[in-house]
C-alpha cells in the first residue's frame, strides 16, 4: 500500500510536476497502467503479485537490519 499525504487523490500527486514536464498528465499514466494491468492473464497477476510481495519482504527484512545497526 502507498502512503500518501492526505491533502493528495492519487498515489502519483507528488510527482505531478515532473510528469507534466515530460507532457503527461498524472491522469495519462495512471490510465495506461491500468490498460496495461487489464491486459494481464490470471498467471501474470499472480506471478507478479507474488515478485511484489518478495520484493516487500526484502524491503522489510533491509530496513530491519539497517535500524538494528
Amino acid at each position: 500500500m502507498l502512503m500518501t499525504p492526505s491533502n493528495t487523490t492519487t498515489p502519483f500527486a507528488s510527482s505531478q510536476a515532473n510528469y507534466a514536464r515530460h507532457g503527461s498528465s498524472v491522469e495519462d499514466i495512471e490510465h495506461r497502467i491500468l490498460e496495461v494491468r487489464a491486459s494481464w492473464n490470471v498467471q501474470e497477476r499472480i506471478r507478479r503479485r507474488r515478485a511484489a510481495k518478495e520484493r516487500f519482504g526484502h524491503l522489510v527484512e533491509t530496513l530491519l537490519i539497517d535500524d538494528a545497526h
